[in-house]
């Protein structure tokens, strides 16, 4: 499944991905919408990957 990450609300995306990992979903890719500020792959990182347990 891919799933469009918003930089406005990443809690939402967070939530998102905890709610497919439970419902069996095991291959999620996390894209961001253009323009991409500096550093948005490891923001992504750091507020969605990392951040559900």
């Amino acid at each position: 499944m891919q799933l469009i990450v918003s930089y406005d609300d990443p809690a939402s995306s967070r939530d998102l991905v905890r709610r497919l990992a439970v419902a069996g979903m095991e291959h999620i890719v996390l894209s961001l919408r253009a323009p991409y500020p500096p550093g948005a792959a490891r923001w992504l990182v750091d507020e969605i990957t990392t951040a559900v347990p």
